[in-house]
């Protein structure tokens, strides 16, 4: 993923600081269609909505690249790379 880095956004600085540790990340992407989210009690996660699809597969940020180009803004780029199978959990 890559974005315009801004030094005011906490999920800017959060997203480097997991890519310069190569911290182990759970992702979780939920579907479309609804607006349910997942319960999580102090970083744990506790359940996920059954009216929503979920993907969940654990994974971790490559180093940071940083693009300085004239007249732009600075750019960070960073890619996820899987270290599990993808579990598929439909909603029911």
């Amino acid at each position: 993923m890559g974005f315009d880095i801004d030094t005011e956004n906490a999920s800017h600085l959060q997203i480097v600081q997991w890519a310069t540790e190569k911290k182990a990340l759970t992702i979780i992407h939920g579907a479309p269609g609804s607006d349910s989210v997942p319960t999580v009690t102090a970083g744990v996660l506790d359940t996920l909505p059954t009216d929503r699809t979920w993907w969940r597969f654990e994974a971790s940020l490559t180093t940071p690249v940083w693009k300085f180009d004239a007249d732009t803004l600075v750019n960070c780029t960073v890619t996820m790379q899987r270290s599990s199978a993808t579990t598929f959990i439909p909603a029911t």
